[in-house]
């Protein structure tokens, strides 16, 4: 009976007999012996590029090469080397490693980029990351990071639309500051809207170089306002900020604000609130109200100052009478 070491290509073995009826696989055999190890190695190459020198090291483990028709010497693709950790799926001479359905790529992987790419009418196309355990230490992740303190390029996720809006979200790596910006790199003085230190707690700032100005003076037609009287699209009047706040809050009874209230579309019309009307599908009639941090702060102060100039005006008028 011949050596099975010896034994190589397409061979008949018993296999599992608790597999299949028979035990019978087919397998193909490399020879592989000990002091063989260029055996392990298993090319696939159109005939006129047998019997070449691939110039490969030997393998440890079975490994399959497929080779290019146009440089069959240097670019080729290595399937296998397992070592019982890993195992492996190499191009070489090449750059990008494409997974197809039905003949169109749908998955790259490149020394740079992985990338989901392709045509989905009618549906969304998703990356879901999960973990189906549900004890007390699952959890799921996703994970991005840049070389540290040092690297000239962030850590970041970003949604965009193809019109060129865009939204990012992540580390400004050179301030150590988390940073959400309608931009798509980060630390930008127009870009970033909020900015969130590395502390104990994290200090959160928001973008207030808008021209927000004060509210002593409001056109009725469009909500423009500004410190001094001017001219506008409609009727400007004086702006009581203390009066039109106040109806606002007396509409906070614990029940959800509409954003149909005078007053809040008032302060939406003034750029301190924003009312939306809901676009998806059973939201019709519903709005989302929401609250501009920014222009609500530069609006309390502006009641502030206006309540200021009352207190010492009142005061003056004690001091004389």
């Amino acid at each position: 009976m011949a050596n099975p070491l010896f034994r190589r290509g397409f061979h008949r073995g018993t296999g599992d007999p608790t597999h299949s009826q028979t035990g019978d696989v087919l397998e193909i055999v490399l020879p592989g012996e000990s002091t063989n190890t260029h055996a392990r190695q298993l090319h696939v190459c159109q005939s006129g590029d047998v019997n070449s020198d691939w110039n490969i090291a030997a393998q440890s483990h079975p490994t399959l090469y497929l080779h290019s028709v146009t440089t069959p010497i240097t670019d080729y693709l290595r399937l296998g080397g397992h070592d019982g950790t890993t195992a492996y799926a190499d191009v070489v001479g090449g750059t990008t490693l494409a997974l197809q359905i039905a003949g169109t790529s749908h998955f790259t992987v490149a020394a740079s980029a992985i990338a989901h790419s392709a045509a989905n009418s009618g549906a969304v196309t998703s990356l879901d990351v999960t973990n189906t355990s549900d004890d007390s230490g699952a959890g799921a992740r996703i994970r991005v990071a840049a070389g540290g303190s040092s690297a000239t390029l962030d850590a970041l996720f970003s949604a965009l639309e193809t019109s060129g809006h865009e939204i990012t979200i992540g580390i400004d790596t050179s301030a150590n500051t988390g940073v959400i910006a309608m931009d798509a790199t980060l630390g930008s003085a127009d870009g970033d809207a909020v900015r969130i230190t590395d502390a104990t707690p994290p200090v959160i700032t928001y973008n207030a170089a808008h021209p927000t100005g004060t509210f002593d003076y409001v056109c009725g037609t469009c909500g423009q306002h500004g410190g001094e009287m001017f001219a506008c699209c409609g009727l400007v009047e004086w702006h009581d900020d203390v009066a039109a706040l106040a109806p606002v809050l007396a509409g906070l009874v614990g029940e959800r604000l509409t954003g149909n209230e005078p007053a809040v579309r008032h302060l939406a019309k003034l750029g301190v609130m924003e009312v939306t009307p809901g676009d998806l599908p059973g939201e019709e009639d519903k709005n989302w109200v929401g609250i501009r941090l920014d222009a609500a702060q530069w609006f309390t102060w502006s009641a502030m100052h206006q309540l200021y100039n009352r207190i010492t005006a009142l005061e003056a008028k004690l001091v004389t009478a």
